[in-house]
């Protein structure tokens, strides 16, 4: 009887590991707001730890799908793509951003506004392309001039491809293990530059909408973008008064709607799953086109179903942004759970289901990756929390889990400060209004 009641409290300890959710959450959104006022003072400490969060988010996230390299070769391919590339990527960025500031007129009209701006407009879209284009040759001169530099002890295969003219480059021994990781890192690195190309964009957006001449926008929208089609500029109008009265933090929710977009992850997984074998369940940038399944009790979403489902997940994202409720650590959660139930790719669902979740806290200034343990108490409680979500739609158990990770990063950054003698990161004050607000969000979203 006392062995029963030992191995019944542990199950119950166990099993009650994610009930403090809410507090839990609470206390993740104080550190979250000390990490914000501390970020500029301790800038240089964060980009380093950003970047040792990046390959442990690509090793991690390997190990839970039992792949990839080790950790060592993991650290070391990622820390030479990150300073040989990530950095001529900023300064692509920078002179970009330089070069794209609207220049708006003292006349608020919005036919000013285009007389005077659309030229640009066309310029900085076209911009944006070459933006594009560097980006990609960036990773051309990198592949092709810096790898042997930084892996000249290595037995590396270099491969041209007598098409494309593309270097390639893999371990001799780890074909496959190598080319998992670099197309994660690529895709990390490449993946922050249009974020940071996004968040520049938002920015901007309010400025925007302030200067549109609404009754001239009435006349443009029925005699030139939906002519002789009835359209109430009432409901026009409040949309995009609804749009500038949005806080920050809807209006990146906004932004993170596109990133959930199947356009944009369809884009994902086409660098994920470059020169990869997706189990012959549809290919690189494709949805799956067979079903999918882990058993018979779980059984992900039929093919036909999955255009439409990637659409509603986006749409209501965006609904969901506009809302007086919306909090990003919650959406991060709700997306990256979704996706995962609707499993869209034939592989590497999980990793981009991981990427998804981090692109929100990216998009909220966090200045870190948020990494997900593979170790086998965390795995399993991260299967737990999606099994959880797939049964029920209730992400409490997967918030949990972030917040519990998030505590660990915290712990970890305040034992580098205290070792350094600077002052560790301490939980922000939260006011009454704030945890109400926040309670109310976790009602939002069905907690």
């Amino acid at each position: 009887m006392v062995i029963f009641s030992i191995i019944y409290k542990r199950k119950g300890d166990y099993m009650s590991w994610w009930n403090n959710y809410e507090d839990e959450f609470i206390e993740m959104v104080a550190y979250y707001e000390s990490i914000l006022k501390r970020s500029e003072e301790l800038e240089k400490f964060f980009s380093d730890y950003k970047k040792e969060t990046m390959y442990r988010l690509v090793f991690e996230s390997n190990t839970i799908e039992n792949e990839g390299l080790k950790i060592n070769e993991t650290k070391k391919l990622s820390l030479g793509i990150d300073y040989e590339l990530n950095n001529n990527l900023k300064d692509i960025f920078n002179n970009f951003r330089n070069e794209a500031k609207l220049s708006y007129q003292s006349n608020d009209g919005f036919l000013s506004l285009i007389n005077n701006s659309v030229s640009e407009l066309t310029e900085h879209s076209e911009n944006f392309e070459n933006y594009a284009n560097l980006i990609f040759q960036e990773v051309e001169k990198y592949l092709s001039k810096k790898m042997l530099e930084h892996f000249k002890n290595e037995k590396l295969v270099f491969l041209k491809d007598n098409l494309s003219g593309k270097i390639n480059i893999n371990y001799q021994d780890s074909m496959k293990e190598f080319q998992i990781t670099f197309n994660q890192i690529f895709l990390l690195t490449v993946n922050n530059s249009f974020t940071d190309l996004i968040l520049l964009l938002v920015k901007n957006i309010k400025e925007f909408l302030k200067r549109i001449d609404i009754n001239l926008l009435d006349y443009l929208l029925k005699e030139h973008v939906f002519k002789g089609e009835d359209i109430d500029i009432k409901d026009v109008k409040s949309f995009i008064e609804n749009l500038t009265k949005l806080s920050d933090e809807n209006l990146r929710g906004v932004a993170c709607s596109f990133l959930s977009s199947g356009e944009y992850l369809k884009m994902l997984h086409e660098l994920v799953a470059n020169k990869l074998d997706n189990n012959d369940n549809g290919n690189p940038g494709e949805y799956r086109n067979e079903a999918a399944f882990i058993d018979l009790d779980t059984t992900f979403l039929q093919p036909n179903l999955i255009e439409s489902a990637m659409k509603n997940l986006a749409n209501s994202s965006f609904d969901r942004a506009l809302h007086e409720n919306y909090n990003f650590i919650l959406e991060a959660c709700k997306n990256s759970a979704l996706f995962i139930k609707i499993h869209p790719f034939g592989d590497f669902n999980g990793r981009i289901s991981r990427l998804l979740l981090n692109n929100f806290y990216i998009m909220n200034k966090l200045p870190f990756f948020i990494v997900l343990r593979s170790d086998s108490k965390d795995k399993k409680k991260y299967i737990e929390s999606m099994r959880r979500y797939y049964e029920s739609k209730k992400i409490d158990k997967f918030l949990s889990l972030i917040c519990k990770t998030f505590k660990k990063h915290i712990d970890e950054i305040n034992d580098s400060l205290d070792l350094a003698g600077l002052d560790i990161i301490e939980k922000t004050e939260l006011s009454e209004e704030k945890i109400n607000q926040l309670k109310k969000s976790l009602k939002f979203y069905g907690l």
